[in-house]
């Protein structure tokens, strides 16, 4: 049985200006004695990596569903780098550990389809030869005879597939206001919080995955079987299906836009386990999903 470690919602920054853990709310603890974010996360890949080699086992795979740096900070993704290889021997090779983008992940305010919207991403993750999704403005058309490699896992009879939900998180919206005529606008605020709250009414924090992103995932899976067969398939996404708590978030695109159309995306292409983040919750629930259209009494694919 694959043993593979699943990841999400880090929210590095760099070490040096990692919060601590736990609520500090007197003077009794100095800084230099409490324990950081880092030093936490560090500890808990060291301990897990020995375990594993005392044991003589390794990770198959490592599974990182997005929100690897804080408000894409620079720092984070080099601290997550330091991160993966507190694993030692346990740590797989890098063409089996996959890392998505989360909406943290993304340059602010850019256009959607920006290619530099992913800079840092590309820069550290796939600088450090890691399997990623398909990332929109970046990659050009999909040839699938060379990018399985660099685009999904095989192990034995199981493929992990990154499907990448944050091409439109963090995004400069059309509001219908010319740009000269919105810095006009912007001229008239002399308060800094009210020029800021201006500037968040063109920016959506939106979970969606393109049309693009699909067919591109789709055509990519044609090619790819494993002995002939229809393999064990597992999808990682930032962005979550259902949702995984009671507490109440009220907010614009908190759910995927065109959630129903990822869902029969996801049935018809046969995945049978969804790996994902973003919700800070570890939750794990099975899901019956039916295809648009079927009888609610006919048999549904269980994800």
């Amino acid at each position: 049985m694959a043993l593979i470690l699943h990841i999400a919602d880090l929210q590095l920054v760099s070490p040096s200006s990692s919060p601590a853990v736990g609520t500090h709310k007197v003077g009794l603890v100095p800084s230099g004695d409490k324990t950081t974010h880092h030093q936490m996360l560090r500890a808990t890949l060291q301990r897990l990596g020995k375990k594993l080699s005392d044991e003589g086992r390794s990770i198959d795979a490592i599974v990182v569903t997005g929100d690897i740096a804080d408000k894409n900070n620079e720092g984070g993704y080099q601290a997550f780098l330091e991160l993966i290889n507190a694993l030692g021997k346990a740590k797989p090779a890098p063409s089996r550990i996959v890392v998505l983008p989360g909406n943290h992940d993304v340059a602010f305010g850019l256009r959607a389809g920006d290619a530099h919207r992913y800079d840092r991403f590309v820069s550290a993750i796939r600088g450090a030869e890691f399997v990623t999704p398909l990332l929109a403005g970046v990659d050009g058309l999909l040839d699938p005879t060379t990018a399985a490699a660099k685009h999904l896992v095989t192990l034995d009879d199981i493929q992990i597939v990154p499907i990448d939900s944050s091409s439109y998180s963090q995004v400069m919206m059309d509001v219908e206001i010319s740009d000269p005529s919105w810095a006009s606008l912007e001229g008239i605020l002399s308060k800094p919080s009210e020029l800021a709250a201006l500037k968040r009414l063109r920016i959506a924090d939106a979970a969606r995955v393109s049309d693009d992103q699909l067919e591109a995932v789709r055509t990519l899976l044609a090619g790819v079987t494993v002995d002939g067969g229809l393999p064990l398939r597992i999808a990682a996404l930032h962005h979550h299906l259902l949702p995984v708590s009671t507490s109440e978030e009220v907010k614009t695109f908190e759910s995927l836009t065109n959630l129903g159309l990822v869902r029969q995306f996801l049935r018809d292409q046969g995945f049978a386990i969804v790996l994902h983040g973003h919700k800070h919750t570890r939750f794990t629930y099975v899901d019956q999903v039916s295809s648009c259209g079927e009888s609610s009494d006919r048999p549904t694919q269980q994800i």
